[in-house]
């Protein structure tokens, strides 16, 4: 029999997810996942604390519990593999597709991220546009122009906002301005959680 029979095997035997994710192949994986990409020697400590976050998770979601075991070892494995966490807002999400669960990196995951990438020196915190401020964009530069707020009193609501925006320095003192429009934004909340 193959290793990754065993392992499925192993998996589907174990009595729940909690005793599938607690499989010794399962922690090894995701302590050298996690371990290679930060470079912190905490693995088994990470890997207690991120099993016990997903599965706070699962734990309120009663489709996720029934999902493939194979798909809930991805998942743990996925959080090791690029040091973000399910117990952090806005990083990691166990999504079910069919019977699989698929890990969406969230906002803040993408985040943090992006401030591990060696040619990053900052990542400015997000903007909000509101009706009524002054806002131009350079789409072909990725830069923003000019944001000034209005002086006016303004709802902080989803039909207020025109846009969102942060700044990502780089070493060499350069920018670049990611931009989320109205409409893309609407269309993101329609599919979160």
């Amino acid at each position: 029999m193959s290793n990754l029979k065993k392992q499925e095997q192993a998996l589907v035997q174990a009595r729940s997810v909690k005793e599938a994710l607690q499989v010794g192949f399962v922690r090894e994986r995701f302590i050298k996942n996690y371990e290679s990409i930060t470079g912190r020697k905490d693995g088994d400590n990470r890997f207690q604390a991120e099993v016990f976050h997903y599965l706070e998770l699962i734990q309120e979601n009663d489709k996720l519990k029934n999902a493939d075991r194979f798909s809930h070892f991805a998942a743990i494995v996925k959080a090791g593999t690029t040091g973000l966490s399910f117990g952090k807002e806005g990083q990691l999400y166990p999504i079910l597709y069919g019977n699989i669960v698929k890990v969406q990196i969230g906002a803040h995951g993408k985040r943090e991220l992006l401030r591990r990438m060696p040619n990053v020196k900052h990542i400015g915190e997000g903007q909000v546009v509101l009706k009524g401020d002054e806002f131009k964009h350079d789409k072909a530069n990725n830069k923003i122009l000019v944001h000034v707020p209005t002086d006016k009193e303004v709802p902080l609501t989803l039909d207020n906002i025109r846009a969102a925006y942060f700044r990502i320095i780089w070493k060499d003192n350069e920018f670049t301005d990611i931009v989320v429009y109205h409409d893309e934004i609407v269309k993101a909340k329609s599919k979160s959680k």
